[in-house]
């Protein structure tokens, strides 16, 4: 194989093991009763550790912004988050998740150690494990 064959071939792979991690997720939440999307949870997960504006999530997640906007309504709605004022900055509106959000992220883990996607990564060796998130890390980077 090619450098093109295998850069498809693994693009392909981590599609489907992204699509296998996203219906265990979207699996629990509909378990949960909690009534959001996986969407939504990962924006509260981003916003766990940090207020983030609209604009900066979408950059974080590498979406538009208008496809946060209906997730954004559906959080504030359920009082999972709340647009607050950055008081050196008036024309920026961060989201801060409330503690009602950080229930839903204690409650609904992101991975579940009966997921699929964890059963599969449970297969590899600690090293194997350890090698695979630095090498992902570098694609990231």
């Amino acid at each position: 194989m090619g450098f093109i064959e295998d850069a498809e071939n693994i693009r392909d792979m981590l599609i489907r093991l992204s699509r296998k991690s996203r219906r265990d997720l979207k699996k629990r939440l509909a378990v949960s009763g909690i009534g959001i999307m996986p969407l939504s949870y990962n924006l509260l997960a981003l916003l766990a550790d940090r207020d983030l504006t609209l604009r900066e999530i979408a950059a974080e997640m590498e979406i538009n912004p208008p496809t946060l906007v209906s997730a954004v309504d559906v959080l504030e709605r359920k009082h999972f988050l709340k647009r607050t004022l950055d008081a050196r900055d008036r024309r920026r509106t961060p989201l801060k998740i409330t503690d009602s959000g950080r229930g839903v992220l204690k409650r609904v883990p992101k991975v579940a150690k009966a997921d699929a996607f964890a059963l599969d990564f449970g297969k590899l060796s600690k090293a194997q494990q350890v090698e695979l998130r630095g090498l992902l890390k570098k694609l990231l980077s």
